[in-house]
């Protein structure tokens, strides 16, 4: 997994916690499903962004 491809993993992680973070369980299965899709493809990784956030990533 390249630098790039765990940053943005990380990032995804962390915007997803701060906007659910009134349940640690369901936090934490969220996290679990995002982890296993979002780790697949960058154009899975952008949809995930877009989906969930609204953020539409500019890849080079």
């Amino acid at each position: 997994m390249s630098v790039a491809e765990s940053y943005t993993d990380t990032l995804l992680s962390e915007v997803l916690r701060e906007r659910v973070d009134s349940d640690e369980e369901i936090v934490a299965k969220l996290m679990h499903v995002v982890d296993g899709l979002s780790a697949n493809t960058w154009p899975r990784r952008e949809q995930l962004f877009n989906h969930l956030f609204g953020i539409t990533l500019r890849l080079p």
